[in-house]
């Protein structure tokens, strides 16, 4: 059985494609796009002769802004309804193939620290892994809530996470994976560690792992036998390792030669992936201001344009210096803001917790775009389109004057009365946390244009939460732009929505901060559009006989003889379609462009002030009107009771908000069960 990384494409190989990264897929807030990209993504895995992707990615959900996981590993969003319905989807495509492995459970919320010193090859000399210590009620609403929407999708594996929780090691924590994922959540797959994660022998097989990877010097066939034979684990136990191991195989990934050696010479790109690798890119742009109608820019009337920014071109190739840094996705990575050179041994001093605290590696791709993820999320593409690449093709096609510098902090703004496009990054990597969610050199940069430009529009490719507030109000920066993470397509993409050849659509991912009375300058789920939306005729129906007891009736079995566990995925009975609530938006401007609808609940007796419970996204022409409609399961309008250890629903009554974002609510009613 072939194991491969990861979520964004396959890693190692050259003829697989480069995906826009979850985050991307999470601001496009597309269950279908996230679905389509899944079915791609298994098919090239299933073609480089890997049976499990490692992705797609339900933790770290990216509770913590600096977290660096979200470089290796990125998820769609740290809100977990809004996870929960992506991540569904997109097992379901992948293991159209393949199996899907999600991780990582669980806690796994930052990468310094998260492992003990020098991955712990060394024993018990240097620090242990930081421990994530979580109570029982954010585990389920926060943490566990967009792994239960994988396993009712039908994941055929988890993998478990490298740090400490609640003080015991992921892979050896018996209360998470026993208790919570093949108890409470009926997990009928496997459960593999993570790469050198375990730390323990037996105690580890006895907790609920199943397979080691990618070896243990704890965990051996030797000792496992050995183990059996004195009875200090069960034959049972070794068969039901085994059985799940086997069961997901034979289910959806019996590959006749598994391997990537097996596939050197394999080109697993579909021949019709681009459409999917340009449209999931499109949707993760969100743009966030836009003065006065400067975007989208005219072709007819916009003779000349500046670029400038280190983050516009695609960067160094294979045969550069630096080119171990390519297979981490960190081949424009090679020296930090302040001129320092980052070299493959300082990333793995990193990687391996070597280094003394604080340490981190550079906060922005200096030579290029960031492509994917840093570290095991990385991805090798055979050619990709920078930002430079697309718009210096349009130049040619609609005779434009393009003026370019990429390397200078202040370039000298040669057309100050052209639009100028500032292009920075954010970039994030397996092994350290960020230093910090905004950087100087890319701030003064920014500011340099300005200065020069009127029509200054700042462009960002964000691997995670990115601050804006020191030149966000300059009258001079007209537009800006959220790119994330969007694979190799991001020129093009870019390109499509400068020129407004596509609206953009994307809404930021990122969650709010209304339980600290904190209002962000861009809201949870906020974006614009080239056109304007009308929301009318807000509608509240109770599903007819739906059962609204305060606790879900017990699971049972379809034959009351057998003994049959909990379907994966826990009680069906969280799943119950309790209610649906619609609304009809109506494109009242004058450009073709998708909404996206959003649904909050104010759900009672409870502290959660607004929760994401909703949302749907149409394409709407002007003047067209559609019906949004947001189905409510009863987990939906749940909260998880400490004393009695399960999801109570409360009658109401339960507020019901539904607009553009988080921060614009547009219609508001009250939903009451009976």
């Amino acid at each position: 059985m072939c194991l491969q990384d990861n979520e964004n494409g396959v890693r190692g190989t050259d003829q697989s494609s480069g995906f826009p990264s979850q985050l991307s897929i999470g601001a496009s807030w597309n269950r279908s796009l996230a679905l389509e990209r899944a079915q791609f993504l298994g098919r090239e895995f299933k073609a480089s002769g890997a049976n499990v992707v490692l992705g797609p990615v339900g933790g770290p959900i990216g509770r913590i802004a600096r977290g660096g996981g979200i470089g290796r590993a990125i998820g769609f969003s740290n809100d977990p309804y809004l996870s929960g319905q992506l991540i569904a989807p997109t097992v379901t495509g992948i293991q159209e193939s393949v199996i899907a492995c999600v991780k990582h459970w669980l806690f796994n919320e930052q990468e310094t620290n998260r492992n003990p010193f020098a991955f712990g090859f060394l024993g018990y000399f240097g620090n242990q892994a930081v421990s994530s210590n979580v109570d029982d009620r954010t585990t389920h609403e926060l943490y566990m809530w967009p792994f239960q929407d994988a396993l009712a999708a039908g994941a055929g594996s988890v993998m478990c996470s490298y740090q400490r929780a609640n003080n015991s090691y992921g892979c050896q924590n018996s209360k998470l994976m026993n208790g919570l994922l093949k108890g409470e959540l009926g997990f009928q797959g496997f459960v593999v560690s993570d790469w050198y994660a375990v730390h323990t022998g037996i105690a580890a097989n006895e907790a609920g792992l199943d397979m080691v990877m990618p070896s243990s010097s704890f965990l051996t066939p030797e000792s496992l036998a050995e183990a059996v034979n004195n009875g200090s684990v069960s034959a049972e136990r070794l068969t039901d390792q085994a059985t799940r191991i086997l069961a997901a195989w034979y289910r959806f990934a019996e590959l006749e030669e598994p391997g990537l050696n097996q596939h050197e010479e394999t080109n697993a790109q579909a021949e019709d992936v681009e459409s999917t690798l340009l449209q999931g890119a499109i949707e993760g742009h969100v743009l966030v201001k836009n003065t006065e109608g400067a975007l989208p820019l005219d072709p007819s009337s916009t003779h000349t344009l500046n670029l400038f920014g280190y983050d516009a071109i695609g960067g160094l190739n294979t045969s550069a210096e630096g080119f171990l840094l390519y297979d981490m996705g960190l081949a424009n990575t090679q020296k930090y803001e302040d001129g320092r050179i980052f070299t493959f041994i300082d990333y793995y001093l990193q990687a391996g917790d070597i280094l003394p605290d604080p340490h981190a590696g550079p906060q922005i791709a200096l030579d290029g775009t960031i492509l994917s993820g840093g570290g095991s999320g990385a991805v090798k593409v055979a050619w990709s389109i920078s930002a430079h690449d697309a718009l210096a093709s349009r130049a040619r096609t609609w005779n434009q004057t393009l003026h370019t510098q990429f390397v200078d902090q202040k370039p000298t703004v040669k057309a100050p009365d052209a639009p100028c496009i500032v292009m920075i990054n954010a970039q994030s990597s397996e092994g350290w946390d960020r230093s910090g969610i905004r950087d100087e050199y890319s701030d003064t940069l920014v500011q340099n244009v300005a200065s020069q430009c009127k029509n200054t529009i700042v462009v960002i490719h964000n691997a995670g939460v990115r601050l804006v507030d020191s030149w966000i109000e300059n009258p001079n920066v007209t537009a800006v732009i959220f790119a994330h993470v969007p694979g190799q397509m991001n020129g093009e993409a870019l390109a499509a929505i400068l020129y407004g050849e596509q609206s953009p659509s994307g809404r930021l991912p990122y969650t709010h901060f209304i339980q600290q009375d904190i209002t962000p300058r861009f809201p949870f789920g906020y974006g614009l559009t080239y056109t304007n939306f009308t929301y009318s005729n807000l509608s509240i129906r109770l599903a007819e006989g739906a059962t609204t007891s305060p606790l879900p009736p017990a699971f049972q079995p379809s034959n009351p003889n057998t003994t049959t566990t909990l379907p994966q995925g826990g009680n069906p009975s969280l799943f119950d379609h309790l209610a649906t609530i619609s609304v009809q938006i109506t494109n009242s401007g004058s450009v073709t462009a998708a909404e996206v609808a959003q649904l909050y609940i104010e759900v009672a007796s409870s502290d959660l002030p607004l929760a994401l419970r909703g949302f749907e996204k149409k394409l709407l022409s002007p003047g067209e009107t559609e019906t949004f409609s947001f189905p409510l399961r009863r987990k939906d309008l749940s909260v998880w009771d400490v004393g009695q250890q399960e999801w109570v629903l409360s009658k109401g009554p339960h507020g019901v908000r539904v607009g553009k974002s988080v921060g614009e609510i547009l219609v508001e009613g009250t939903l009451e069960l009976n």
